[in-house]
């Protein structure tokens, strides 16, 4: 390496120093392993990280990228290191979170794990393989949790493999992890290695995958698989609704459909065919159900249905079966299931009950007994008639039997009384839809996102202070990389606790394009992330591009809004909407979009208005049906922040977003302000020359004049006697007068006028909360 590029490679580790003394060791570590990679020509890049938890390498980076060491000068904390596959080597990259580990263990075991020159460990705690060419391009997935990283003889298709020192969040906690060398490749013996058959094997599974030719099979595998056409399995025990016929009915359907999985396996075994690994995951589910009280299913009877149903042929043998069961029980060892989600125990439930009395009597025996902590009867209630609903429209009720419709008679006597609890005090409420509606373009989005962050922080008053929490967001009119990323970083969210749900469509060519959420149709999957990333906070900005239907519509705006308000009470999640203003006067609680059913609907209402003197924002609790906090005006200033975004040729530069900041409490509300802009919009045919010349005078005064000041001004004795100057003095009276009502003077006091004082920053409110 030249001189300068040491004393640049110096000066870039010395800069890393303020991280920690360990980090500037891994990214020494890194470089020293990537100069040496490239010096035996492999091709290494620097990729930019994309706002959305990834990197994004230049353009053309498959061809383009070289070996030249001064690329490492460019690197900067954040960034990720690549190495171009498919040139010298390939990359086998093996997910645990997956299941990559178990097919890696069984090559390993039968020795078709090919031959590795060097390994890392990945932010996940996956692994990264150096192995020699294969030849077939990339396949990601081509076994569950493993990908191919590799490139054709021809250089198509090629990938990349990330290296140390490069860190992301890792998968497993959440939390940024390094990307690590376990063993330093040594890639001396790469060229000159002979082609292993392992290099077939993988090829052959990689063909299978992508519908190329038929994987070949070694000839030993030849022989001991001939004949073997359908899994082998022990006579089965009658039709699959006699597999287990006892304890509830929810752990029946759980049972069946752990058989019905194993049953439809397809045959016969090979390598990735997923034998293994459905064996051992309904042996799990098995051995689970039995550790659970009153399921009446025991661990003998759990083992006894894997060894009758598991297949095996002549390749996959009742010995290897064993081996899955006992490796099962070791797994699960005392855990029971319990807090299975209420619409999951519905769908388990209405799958095998009898009738609709049936299928409710096991909602409530579930719901009495599955959970950990206190039941949720309204919930339950909810998910009972949801099943009931679904059942009917799509095969009448449960086994054929008609649902009644029944009006229950409740005594309050024994209700148990629930207390609200809160994500912000008094203003944002959790088991409840929270609106935040206000005029486009005042920056609803970037109070949602000082919001969230405070969330992710556990930062405000309220019941999740002192607990960050995740928050999930489905954004309709931001871009995730160019927004909603870069305003949640500059607002100080810990974007490790920062989710967002984007729907996507797959193609008739396989790919995949993203779309806008529906409610109707993607609200199951949207309460499933909920539940997988534990958030307390649901942001749907802007609600009307997620509904079907009329939003002027009661009715459909009802069928948005009910099931939303559902999962928010199942949950005890906090949910904001973000809504526009409609044009027209009005009061600010009125002016919400659309049908006066979205106020309604709404537990809590926030309004948002802009004071365009001092360009302050005022928030408004409109409507609070769980605190005093009604009419209470808050005050937020809205500043840009400097972030460093990459353009579409890879480079880095600067962008601006918005950042909101409290103030304090705001002597005006949102009424205020939209009535004087009313005042003024409404007054302005009248303003003739005379009166502006009045305002602008008036205006330009440091100080409030008097009314005898201004007459004066305008050239009239404010004690004259004659009629004409009398009438001029009313008619100066009232231009004054109705300049006030618009809002473009102010009354001091009796008799003084001064220029409108707007909102000013309230003294002893300190700088607002840091995060």
């Amino acid at each position: 390496m030249s001189p300068q590029l040491e004393n640049n490679h110096a000066a870039r580790v010395a800069s890393l120093m303020s991280t920690g003394a360990s980090r500037a060791m891994e990214v020494q570590d890194g470089f020293r392993v990537a100069r040496d990679l490239m010096s035996k020509g492999v091709p290494i890049g620097v990729a930019r990280p994309n706002g959305r938890g990834d990197f994004v390498p230049r353009r053309g980076w498959e061809h383009d990228t070289g070996t030249d060491p001064s690329v490492l000068d460019t690197w900067r904390e954040g960034d990720a290191l690549f190495a171009v596959t498919g040139v010298i080597f390939d990359g086998l990259d093996v997910d645990k979170q997956n299941g990559g580990d178990t097919a890696a263990n069984q090559w390993t075991a039968d020795g078709h794990f090919p031959r590795s020159f060097g390994r890392s460990r990945t932010a996940s705690g996956g692994t990264h393989d150096l192995i020699a060419l294969v030849g077939v391009g990339c396949a990601d997935g081509f076994v569950p949790g493993v990908d191919l990283k590799g490139g054709r003889p021809d250089g198509s298709g090629r990938g990349m493999l990330y290296l140390p020192p490069t860190r992301k969040i890792s998968k497993t906690t959440g939390e940024m992890s390094s990307y690590r060398w376990e063993v330093e490749p040594a890639l001396e013996s790469v060229a000159a290695s002979e082609p292993a058959p392992s290099a077939a094997f993988i090829a052959d599974l990689v063909r299978a995958k992508q519908g190329g030719a038929r994987a070949r099979q070694a000839p030993a595998e030849r022989t001991t698989r001939q004949g073997a056409t359908r899994p082998q399995r022990n006579p089965l025990p009658g039709p699959l609704e006699a597999v287990h016929t006892e304890g509830p009915l929810y752990i029946q359907a759980a049972v069946r459909g752990e058989i019905e999985t194993l049953r439809n396996l397809l045959s016969p075994w090979r390598p990735g065919a997923g034998w293994d690994a459905a064996t051992h995951k309904a042996a799990c589910n098995l051995f689970e159900i039995a550790n659970t009280p009153g399921s009446g299913l025991t661990q003998a009877q759990a083992k006894a249905l894997i060894e009758a149903h598991a297949p095996t042929d002549n390749a996959w043998t009742a010995r290897e079966v064993q081996a899955k069961i006992a490796a099962a029980h070791a797994t699960v060892g005392a855990k029971v299931r319990r807090n299975l989600p209420l619409d999951v125990v519905a769908e388990m439930e209405a799958s095998v009950a009898p009738d609709a009395e049936a299928f409710e009597r096991g909602m409530w025996a579930y719901a009495e007994g599955g959970y950990d902590r206190p039941v949720n009867r309204p919930a339950v209630k909810r998910a009972i008639r949801e099943g009931l609903r679904r059942l009917q429209s799509s095969k009448g009720s449960p086994k054929g039997q008609t649902a009644s419709r029944e009006l229950q008679l409740i005594s309050l006597e024994n209700v148990v009384h629930v207390a609200t609890e809160w994500a912000v005090m008094d203003q944002v409420p959790l088991g409840t839809l929270t609106g935040l509606a206000g005029w486009a373009g005042i920056g609803k989005s970037t109070l949602v996102a000082y919001l969230a962050a405070g969330i992710t922080r556990g930062t405000f008053e309220g019941d999740l202070n002192g607990r960050p929490s995740p928050v999930l967001i489905v954004a309709g009119e931001d871009d995730i990389a160019r927004q909603l990323a870069p305003r949640l970083s500059v607002a100080g969210a810990d974007m490790s606790k920062v989710h967002v749900a984007q729907p996507t469509t797959r193609l008739e060519d396989g790919q995949s394009v993203d779309t806008v959420m529906q409610l109707s149709q993607d609200l199951p999957a949207l309460r499933m992330q909920l539940v997988e990333t534990g958030a307390k906070l649901l942001v749907l900005d802007p609600i009307l591009s997620f509904v079907d239907g009329n939003p002027n519509d009661q009715a459909d705006v009802r069928r948005a809004l009910d099931p939303i308000a559902a999962i928010s009470r199942e949950l005890n999640i906090a949910v904001i909407v973000v809504m526009h203003f409609k044009k027209g006067h009005g009061v600010a609680g009125e002016k919400v979009s659309g049908s006066h059913v979205w106020r309604d609907a709404l537990r809590s209402l926030l309004v948002m208005a802009i004071d365009e003197e001092s360009q302050y924002r005022v928030v408004t609790v409109d409507k609070s049906n769980y605190s005093d906090s009604r009419g209470r005006s808050l005050l937020y200033e809205v500043t840009g922040a400097a972030v460093q975004g990459v353009d579409s040729r890879g480079e880095v530069r600067e962008q601006f977003v918005s950042k909101a900041r409290y103030i304090g409490e705001s002597p005006k509300s949102v009424q205020d302000l939209l009535e004087s802009e009313n005042n003024k919009r409404d007054g302005r045919h009248a303003v003739t020359d005379e009166t502006a010349e009045v305002v602008s005078w008036v205006r330009d005064q440091d100080e409030p004049v008097s009314w005898v000041e201004i007459a004066r001004q305008q050239n009239l004795d404010p004690n004259a006697k004659d009629p004409a100057t009398k009438r001029a003095l009313v008619a100066l009276s009232k231009r004054l007068g109705r300049a006030c009502e618009r809002g473009d003077l102010e009354k001091a006091s009796k008799g003084l006028y001064r220029k409108p004082s707007g909102l000013q920053p309230l003294s002893g409110l300190g700088a607002g909360q840091t995060f």
